[in-house]
């Protein structure tokens, strides 16, 4: 079958899209010299009450924005703070730091552009001019973000100046250097005038899932720090192991427990590894897990390590301080290395090295 003869390959990691910085260049350097702009207080000497946050991107995109979330929350502790994101966000963000969700499918990150989604997506839009928000925050840095942030006509409009767009924001922040993932929110936080001791991710975790992930180890006989637990990846597909990379990783740990984890996107790559992963092969147990994206986050907390690709997975394991070997196939490992003090990267052409951390982490 051709899904065992395909392989990896590296590929380049791009900080945003370069058609679209052009554009919102462009636009930049008409309408900022045609605009009058008010001068305006310093952010963090406003009271904002009521506040809106923008994620368009992905799981590991969420995952960091959690964190911006609770360290906004502990600044403005009686604000009314709202999340405009993709339904990921739905199942990680922490119900006591926010007051309303709204979830959408932002159509450049789900790459879903039918005039439903593109009639829903907007209309949400619209529904949200009428909260009339103090505030509202964009963590990604583009003009389509920017222009989203316009549309809400909230009274500032905070961005970083990543590709150009800021004609439509109140407030920019703009870097000389290419951020990380985590640092960009860190200079919205400073933006904001917030200080705070930490920046990691606050990851919420129902009672269903905790007892399904209990319930799961138990009918199995498996036991807190007795597995390996593995994901396939991230639903881009340079980001995801292929079926002939996976069974050979389940070759070099074969006398671990090894769970498989896997949501609705794995599902094909799953029943073809339940073809060929023969339970007598292995000394460990082979195990099969459908997970929510919580509950993924539980069973890497009782892992002995998780391993995955550069992908919402390592930055789900990482937040709760599992121990986590992150696999990545590009140029850029610091820009997107997950937070946690229990991170390894490891380039996929090096994967030989794994064996040796693992046998470490006992």
């Amino acid at each position: 079958m051709k899904e065992f003869n395909k392989k990896m390959k590296r590929y380049i990691c791009q900080y945003h899209n370069p058609h679209l910085e052009r554009i919102g260049r462009i636009f930049d350097f008409i309408f900022l010299k045609l605009m009058f702009k008010k001068n305006l207080k310093d952010l963090h000497e406003e009271l904002f009450s009521k506040i809106l946050i923008f994620e368009s991107h992905l799981i590991g995109d969420c995952v960091m924005t959690t964190a911006l979330i609770k360290n906004i929350r502990n600044q403005y502790p009686y604000a009314q703070i709202d999340i405009l994101s993709n339904s990921w966000m739905l199942q990680i963000v922490n119900p006591e730091v926010i007051n309303n969700i709204y979830s959408v499918n932002v159509p450049w990150s789900r790459y879903n552009y039918s005039i439903k989604n593109i009639f829903h997506f907007f209309f949400t839009i619209i529904k949200l001019r009428k909260k009339n928000y103090d505030l509202a925050i964009e963590t990604r840095g583009e003009i389509r973000n920017n222009f989203v942030l316009f549309l809400t006509a909230a009274k500032r409009r905070l961005g970083i100046d990543m590709a150009g767009g800021t004609f439509l924001l109140t407030d920019s922040i703009t870097l000389d250097l290419k951020p990380t993932l985590a640092e960009k929110r860190m200079f919205l936080l400073k933006k904001l005038g917030i200080t705070y001791e930490e920046f990691m991710p606050d990851i919420f975790i129902p009672k269903n899932d905790l007892i399904k992930v209990t319930q799961f180890l138990s009918e199995n006989k498996i036991f807190e720090n007795d597995y390996i637990l593995f994901h396939p990846g991230g639903s881009n597909p340079q980001k995801s192991f292929l079926v002939n990379e996976i069974i050979d990783l389940r070759k070099r740990f074969s006398n671990y427990n090894f769970v498989i984890a896997y949501g609705p996107n794995e599902r094909e790559t799953i029943k073809l590894l339940s073809q060929e992963l023969k339970p007598q092969i292995y000394n460990g147990k082979t195990l099969f897990f459908s997970n929510t994206i919580s509950a993924f986050a539980e069973m890497a907390r009782k892992s002995l390590v998780t391993i995955t690709m550069e992908s919402g997975p390592a930055h789900i394991s990482s937040a709760l301080e599992a121990k986590c070997f992150v696999i990545f196939a590009h140029d850029k490992p610091d820009y997107v290395k997950p937070l946690g003090k229990r991170v390894t990267m490891v380039d996929f052409e090096n994967l030989d090295i794994l064996e040796s951390l693992i046998k470490n982490s006992h």
